[in-house]
C-alpha cells in the first residue's frame, strides 16, 4: 500500500496544474529565448497606445528555478503534468499529458533548477534554502559564461505569506504575494484584505514564535491575482490580450 501511494504521488495522477502555470512558463521562456518576439510584442502594445516608451528583456541571463517545502519527487511530478524540468524525465509509469513536440520542441526546459526542502536540509522560510536557490542559479550561469560579478535580480513568487513572503524578503529577495482568490476584487478591497492578513500573521506568528525570521516588521507587501501580473515587475512589456 505504501509504494503505491509513493508512486501514485510521484506523477501527474494527484496534481494538478493552475491554468496560469504553463502560459506564464512558456511566455517566460519566449523572453529568455526570442528578443524578436519581445520586439514585435511591444511594438503590438505601442499600436494599441498602451506603451509610451519601448521595453524589452532587460535581463542577460534568465532561470526559472521551483523552492519547494517537498521531497525529491517535485520534479518528476513537474515533468510529468508537462512542465520540463531541466535533467529531469517524467517517470515512464506518469508520461506528460502534454506531447514533446508541445513542451520540448527547442529542446529547453521551462524550469532549470529546483530545490527541495527533501535536499536543502532546511525548509521555507529559513534563509538557508533561498541561498542554495541562489547557489544554483549562479551555478547555471557559470557554465553559460556568466560573470562573477554580475548584478542578479532574485524575485519569489508564492501564496503563503509567512513561508514564502516573509521568508524571500528576509533572504534578500523580492517577493510577489500570488492571491489567485482576489482576481475579482477591486484594488481597494486588495488593500485592506492585504492588510488584514498581514495584521492577523502578525500577531499568530507573535504568539508562537518567528523562528529564523529576523523580523516581523510590516512588509510592504506587492499583491499579484496572477501570474501573467508577474511581468509588469520585471520592466518588460505590458499585458497585451
Amino acid at each position: 500500500m505504501s509504494g503505491e501511494l509513493y508512486e501514485r504521488f510521484s506523477g501527474n495522477h494527484a496534481y494538478k496544474l493552475h491554468d496560469d502555470v504553463l502560459p506564464f512558463l512558456q511566455k517566460f521562456k519566449s523572453c529568455k529565448l526570442d528578443k524578436k518576439w519581445l520586439v514585435r510584442e511591444t511594438e503590438l502594445a505601442l499600436k494599441r497606445k498602451r506603451l509610451s516608451n519601448t521595453r524589452i528583456w532587460p535581463y542577460t541571463q534568465t532561470f526559472v528555478g521551483i523552492v519547494s517545502n517537498s521531497d525529491d519527487r517535485i520534479g518528476s511530478v513537474l515533468t510529468s503534468l508537462g512542465v520540463p524540468v531541466r535533467g529531469v524525465e517524467a517517470p515512464s509509469s506518469h508520461p506528460s499529458p502534454l506531447s514533446s513536440e508541445t513542451t520540448t520542441k527547442d529542446n529547453e526546459p521551462l524550469v532549470d533548477f529546483v530545490v527541495s526542502s527533501y535536499h536543502a536540509g532546511v525548509e521555507k522560510p529559513i534563509r538557508g534554502i533561498w541561498d542554495q536557490a541562489f547557489e544554483k542559479a549562479r551555478a547555471l550561469s557559470n557554465k553559460v559564461g556568466g560573470s562573477e560579478d554580475i548584478e542578479w535580480t532574485r524575485i519569489h513568487v508564492g501564496d503563503n505569506l509567512y513561508k514564502d513572503i516573509y521568508g524571500a524578503k528576509d533572504a534578500g529577495w523580492r517577493a510577489l504575494w500570488l492571491r489567485r482568490d482576489l482576481a475579482l476584487k477591486s484594488a481597494k478591497t486588495l488593500e485592506d484584505e492585504n492588510n488584514r492578513t498581514i495584521q492577523r500573521d502578525k500577531k499568530r506568528q507573535g504568539t508562537r514564535g518567528t523562528g529564523n525570521i529576523k523580523t516581523m516588521e510590516l512588509y510592504d507587501i506587492e499583491i499579484i491575482t496572477g501570474l501573467d501580473k508577474v511581468f509588469k515587475y520585471l520592466t518588460l512589456l505590458p499585458e497585451v490580450d
